[in-house]
């Protein structure tokens, strides 16, 4: 029955080869937000944290494009972010305990002495994220690429760090324990003689 769908697909696709035929693809759109919008979604999300969900708004940007957004200091506890692309971001200093950037494109993002403690990072992109002096204590980092990541001092105690790639990532002075990374991918740095 497979074979005969295919067989059918291709023998149409020969007698319409000479039909223009064209594709519709999902379509990316980059998000620009002002400030007030941003205040906006920011006391929705206070609102929703102060009231354990029963009022004001969870701040989702799932799956949005919102290259270099300033969230310096921001309170975004719980926030989703799964599959958003944030490329060059700013997040020093703010409070990301619990959020979801799950398959997000976070390259070169700035996280310094930012809590992310328990945030899911699984399959997320953080080549060359600053990830210097973060809070990061059960954080999860599953199949994440931190290639030339910078961790220096960083708190991941009890991180997950299954198949993730720390290829060229700086992890001097961090603090690692409970973590297990013996599958993590391109671990060459002098940090592995240390654990």
């Amino acid at each position: 029955m497979f074979f005969d769908f295919v067989k059918n697909f291709f023998t149409s696709s020969k007698k319409e080869s000479t039909e223009k035929t064209s594709f519709s693809l999902p379509v990316i759109e980059t998000v620009f937000f002002s400030e007030e919008d941003l205040g906006k979604i920011l006391k929705e999300h206070s609102i929703w944290l102060k009231s354990n969900g029963s009022f004001g708004k969870r701040a989702s940007f799932n799956g949005m494009t919102i290259p270099s957004i300033n969230l310096f200091m921001a309170d975004l506890k719980k926030a989703d972010f799964q599959g958003s692309d944030l490329t060059k971001s700013q997040f020093q200093w703010a409070d990301l305990s619990g959020a979801d950037f799950t398959g997000a494109n976070l390259q070169d993002v700035d996280f310094f002495q930012s809590n992310l403690k328990k945030v899911s990072f699984r399959n997320a992109n953080l080549v060359r994220a600053n990830l210097m002096s973060v809070e990061a204590s059960e954080t999860d980092f599953r199949d994440a690429n931190l290639s030339m990541a910078d961790l220096r001092s960083a708190r991941c105690d009890n991180a997950i760090f299954f198949r993730t790639d720390l290829k060229d990532a700086k992890l001097d002075s961090g603090e690692f324990n409970g973590v297990d990374f013996s599958s993590a991918l391109n671990f060459n740095n002098k940090l592995s003689r240390e654990i």
